[in-house]
């Protein structure tokens, strides 16, 4: 991230000044839930879309040992996943507004994953194979949206490269679309 995004502060409710951003793919559900979740619980957070292939090397230079995003970075502490990002945000907050019901957060839990494995996976890998395999001009302007110069200029440029490994990496086909 700039100095620029580094130098804006933020603070979460019964916390002292941090800097919040959460780092995602413009194209993804699982981001945008991490989002929303932001949102709703009135957490100031700025957006820092990355291209895919480049959110591995930022990964790596964070010394994050897995490419998961949404990744939420506060004060130097990394989270990554939409649940773990809910969870998390609900552990430090003293917002009265909640995603998850205390009494039942372990069945919540059990769903949640569930749901993910289940519906969550084979969603995603019907929206790419028909975006990434029938339409891939068309999708290809919103993995643009919100990234820097540079990192547009090198999606663009390797976009052949980007797509085909999105499609060998989720085993994307004809049979998922």
């Amino acid at each position: 991230m700039s100095q620029a995004t580094m130098t804006q502060s933020m603070r979460l409710p019964g916390s002292g000044e941090i800097y919040a951003f959460s780092v995602y793919f413009s194209v993804s559900h699982i981001c945008e839930k991490a989002r929303w979740a932001l949102y709703y619980l009135y957490i100031p957070y700025e957006l820092v879309s990355l291209a895919p292939g480049l959110h591995s090397v930022w990964a790596s230079r964070c010394g994050l040992t897995s490419t998961t995003l949404p990744t939420l970075e506060i004060d130097g502490i990394y989270t990554q996943g939409a649940g773990d990002i809910i969870d998390w945000v609900e552990q430090r907050t003293s917002t009265l507004r909640r995603l998850t019901p205390e009494n039942d957060a372990s069945e919540v839990r059990a769903l949640e994953q569930r749901f993910g494995e289940s519906i969550g996976f084979h969603t995603r890998r019907m929206f790419y194979s028909e975006a990434l395999l029938e339409y891939p001009a068309t999708v290809k302007p919103r993995f643009l949206a919100g990234l820097s110069i540079l990192s547009r200029l090198f999606t663009q440029l390797m976009w052949p490269v980007i797509r085909k490994g999105m499609i060998r990496g989720m085993e994307l086909g004809p049979k998922q679309g």
